[in-house]
């Protein structure tokens, strides 16, 4: 079993059943998010309309918001995330 970490969720999709766990950021959950209308920009082909959170696709994988902006200094109902993952043998 692997661990990958990459910086765009978009190698979600690709990664083999056998990768544990596939750790992503880069999308900021889409930093500036209208209610009914999602985020106002989104840098990635996976998973447009939530940008943050766990995934299967097909192997288990995490995108976190992260700390940063990027553009624009400011977020609307997209708060910053630190991720704190524990590991632990099996």
């Amino acid at each position: 079993m692997s661990l990958v970490a990459a910086h765009k969720p978009d190698v979600l999709p690709l990664m083999p059943e056998d990768v544990a766990l596939t750790l992503c950021g880069h999308t900021h959950g889409g930093q500036v998010r209208l209610p009914g209308i999602g985020p106002l920009s989104f840098d990635s082909r996976f998973n447009r309309d939530d940008g943050s959170g766990w995934y299967r696709s097909p192997s288990l994988g995490y995108v976190s918001r992260g700390l940063g902006v990027v553009h624009v200094p400011v977020r609307i109902a997209c708060p910053a995330e630190l991720t704190l993952v524990t590991l632990m043998p099996a």
